[in-house]
């Protein structure tokens, strides 16, 4: 989740590709600043439309690896013609902050959402001739 999340560039280093936590602080005081300095990061260098699709695909993925990669596909296929595709790879070679434009509520790919919204409606309330 935070090689995705965060967007960064990183060595291929155990912290990063190995134990299930990329950070572990000493001290629980540590914890919001330091979760407030990754969202700060999180907020000035990664695209949001990177970051909702991305998001997406990780919560509401598909159950098996042939759909994961069809989905995943169609949803690469749209972001490479995105704006904010052609900034981050500009930014990255020139040096630089991005400067992402683009809105996810008016960008996301085409089949977004891929997931059946799920039914909220509340249970039909028990007859009044029902004894339970």
């Amino acid at each position: 989740m935070h090689l995705i999340s965060t967007g960064g560039v990183f060595q291929p280093l155990p912290k990063h590709f190995g134990d299930l936590f990329t950070e572990v602080l000493p001290d629980s005081a540590l914890v919001l600043p330091r979760a407030l300095e990754t969202a700060q990061d999180m907020a000035e260098n990664t695209s949001p439309l990177a970051s909702s699709m991305s998001r997406a695909l990780m919560w509401e993925g598909p159950t098996s690896p042939e759909e994961a990669h069809l989905l995943e596909s169609r949803v690469f296929h749209h972001m490479i013609g995105q704006k904010d595709y052609k900034e981050g790879v500009n930014s990255f070679f020139e040096k630089r902050k991005p400067q992402f434009e683009t809105d996810p509520r008016e960008s996301s790919a085409p089949n977004y959402p891929w997931w059946p919204e799920a039914n909220i409606a509340l249970e039909p309330s028990v007859s009044k001739g029902s004894k339970l």
